[in-house]
Parts: structure tokens; sequence; C-alpha cells
């Protein structure tokens, strides 16, 4: 199995997925089971009891099924973004395939797939953030392309029509989106990743990522990221809470991790940037790649590296700044290094790990990756470990959706071709 590519970016030795979906009741195609668990009446007894209470014993009755695997015309490889529910079908972004250099295709109820649109050099390349839909268009970045090659900001009309929104031009207006767009009263807010070494501590002031707007009179940048203390190097979307936006750096912050382990963020129009938390390194995690979800009056997050096994943690932030460790990766049975943030759920948070949970796949840690479920109350618990096979898929790198007891996620790799597949698990 191939090693997880960023083309161009040194940041992390992935390249990844994000997914939303739509009812359970669609009868999508399938292409291979796999299940954990007894009859249908003790799994929606599980997940009603995991809605009510949160994490319970019902933790093995769990089926996982293969929708899509990717890897063969007309769907793209290596899907790297959610898929969003769209009047019953599921639409989203493929990394890489197609015509050219990535596509936006859409999964049909019968589990067929089309493609909407191929990506190219001029339009921007590489889609690998998840599309978002605003007034029945698509609104979405490219790693790459467009007129200077640092990336692009497009909109994909319901009548098959791509508009570049902004082609973005290095420098000081930044370098390679790879995050979601959120949309808050019809602007579009996002971030640039920025330009930097291999360690993170290359990139020079005003070149270490920005946040930006695209309003309807262009795009402008509202923060530029200096390196130093206030962080480098945004990876994740935006959070829009009460009139803050809040957000993650893998870099910046500090000294350690070779040019800092990262930052918890709030921006505001009035009070502009101001770093949360700023992450060591040890225990408390470092490197957050996955968007904040907002609980309870807390921020929810995971860290990519770092804990007690340098596998990722999981943890909360109150928006004064009050942080709080709540949970280390083993790094075995109970899955290492969540590459994307958590999602909410009846008291419990769901999350998957890249990999970790068993043996195979040929990673630096042992496992597929797992999908897995979280409470303050009753700590993590894997409620589904990939084993890689051909009708399971392997290195989930996604947040979840669930809906009416049934998750839905993507992995980069596995399936039928080794190229990713669309999956659902039954709770």
């Amino acid at each position: 199995m191939n090693s997880l590519p960023l083309r161009g970016v040194v940041l992390f030795n992935v390249v990844f997925v994000v997914l939303t979906a739509c009812s359970s009741d669609m009868p999508f195609g399938t292409q291979g089971t796999s299940t954990a668990g007894s009859s249908p009446a003790r799994q929606s007894y599980c997940a009603r009891l995991r809605r009510a209470v949160g994490p319970s014993e019902c933790a093995g009755d769990i089926k996982e099924t293969v929708l899509y695997s990717f890897g063969q015309p007309p769907g793209g490889r290596y899907p790297s973004s959610a898929v969003i529910d769209m009047n019953g079908r599921l639409v989203g972004t493929a990394y890489e395939g197609g015509k050219d250099k990535g596509t936006i295709y859409q999964l049909s109820r019968s589990g067929t797939v089309s493609v909407l649109y191929n990506f190219h050099r001029v339009t921007g390349y590489y889609p690998y953030a998840s599309v978002i839909d605003y007034q029945r268009s698509f609104y979405g970045t490219t790693q790459f392309g467009g007129k200077y090659s640092f990336g692009t900001v497009y909109r994909f009309t319901a009548s098959g029509e791509h508009k570049l929104l902004h082609a973005f031009q290095g420098g000081t207006d930044g370098y390679t989106p790879i995050a979601p767009l959120i949309n808050v009263n019809g602007n579009f807010y996002g971030v640039t990743l920025g330009k930097y070494g291999g360690d993170g501590s290359a990139c020079e002031p005003g070149e270490c990522g920005t946040i930006f707007e695209i309003t309807r009179s262009g795009e402008s940048v509202l923060y530029r990221f200096t390196g130093g203390t206030d962080g480098a190097s945004p990876a994740s979307g935006l959070l829009f809470v009460n009139g803050t936006f809040y957000g993650t750096t893998f870099y910046g912050g500090g000294s350690g991790c070779g040019g800092g382990c990262g930052t918890v963020f709030e921006y505001t129009a009035s009070g502009g940037e101001r770093v949360m938390y700023r992450f060591a390194g040890g225990t408390d995690g470092a490197g957050p790649l996955g968007s904040l979800t907002y609980a309870n009056g807390s921020l929810y997050g995971t860290t990519y590296t770092g804990g007690s096994s340098g596998a990722g943690t999981i943890f909360a932030i109150t928006p004064s700044g009050r942080y709080k460790q709540l949970y280390t990766f083993a790094g075995g049975a109970d899955g290492a290094l969540p590459r994307d943030g958590l999602i909410y759920v009846g008291h419990v948070f769901y999350g998957t790990t890249l990999e970790g949970g068993g043996s195979g796949c040929g990673k630096s840690r042992p496992g597929c990756g797992t999908v897995f479920e979280f409470s303050r109350s009753d700590g993590e618990r894997v409620i589904y470990s990939f084993s890689g096979a051909p009708n399971d898929g392997a290195n989930p790198a996604a947040s979840l959706l669930d809906v009416d007891g049934t998750l839905f996620g993507t992995t980069y790799y596995g399936g039928t071709y080794d190229q990713g597949t669309l999956f659902s698990i039954s709770l």
C-alpha cells in the first residue's frame, strides 16, 4: 500500500477526506458488508441507547457497508472531501482522477456514480476540501492551480457552470487552501495553509497562512499568520459561534515540534486574532488538523500527534481559553492519529483515527484505522476497526455524519482498487 501523499506540501504525510451523507433508509448500492453484532432490533436499540445516555455495552453490534469503491472511471481516486446530501444524492470531490486533476462527483440512491465536473490546471486542481451548498450552488477550494498555481476558490452551479471566484497569488495573498469554506450570511470564509519548510519553521512572516473572506466584490485577507506565537499553517476549517470565528493551526505558537506544536485561536473583526491555547507537544498533544466542534458551551477537537504515546489526543477548551485534555490515544487497539474533528450526537462524540485498531496496512503504526465514540463520562471506545480488505476500506481520515443511527464516512485507501471508499456504519 502506498504512502498517503499531500502533493507539494510537507505538513504531514497524508491526503484525506471529509464527509457527510443522506438519509439512512436510502437504498444505496452496496459492494461489501462486514458485520460484528446481532439482530437489527438489537442494533436499533443500541443506537437509541447511545443517543440517550452515551457509549454503551453495545459497542460490538456494528455493521459496516462499503457503498462505493473509488479507483475506476468516472468517479475519480482518493476521495478527499466531505459528501453532502442534495435531494437524495451524495455529492463530493475526489482528489485525483477523472479526466485530469480531480472531480466533483455524485452518488445516486441506486449506487451509480457520475461526474459533475472535471478539474484541470486552469480552473484549479486537486480539490482537497469538501464542498458546501448555498442557494443551489456548490462552493469549494482547490489546493493548486489557477492563474498563479497557488489554489483557487470556485463556485459550481446546479446548471453545470464552473466559475472561478479567486485565484490565490501567493505571498501575502496566501498559498494552498486545503480546508473547507464556511458560509456566514452569504459571505464565505476560509484559511490558506501558507508556505513553509518541511518542519514548519521556514515560513516567512505573512506567508505562514491566512484567514480570508470572499464577498461579491472579491477576496480580502482578514489576517496573516506570522509563524510565531500566533500560530502557522491553519489546516482545518473555521467554526463560527456567537459572532466569533474559531480555528486551529498545525504549527506555530511556541518553540517545540520544529516550528511550534500548533494553536487554538479565535478571530473577530473588532479584536483580530487571539491565541486561546498553545500546544507544547508533550502529553497535551501536538498538531491539530481537524475542525473544532461546539457542544455544551465548549469547543472540542483532536490533535494528530502528541499525548503520552504520540498517537494523538481529544481535548476541550472553553471560549475563555480554559483547556483540558480529555483522552490520549495509546496507538494500539484504541486507534492512532485522529486526522479530523468530532461530531456530537445525543451526548456522544464520534470520530475516526487514521491508523490503529488492529494489524495490517503497513503504516507507521499497526492497524487500518478506526471509528470511535467518546463521552466525558465513559471515555473512548472503538466501535469499528477497519481491516483493509477489498470489501472494507482502510485509513479513514475524515469526520462523520449521523443520520438516524447510521454513520457515513470515507476511507482514503481500501475498497476494490485500494483507492478509497464511501461507507456507512449501522449502530
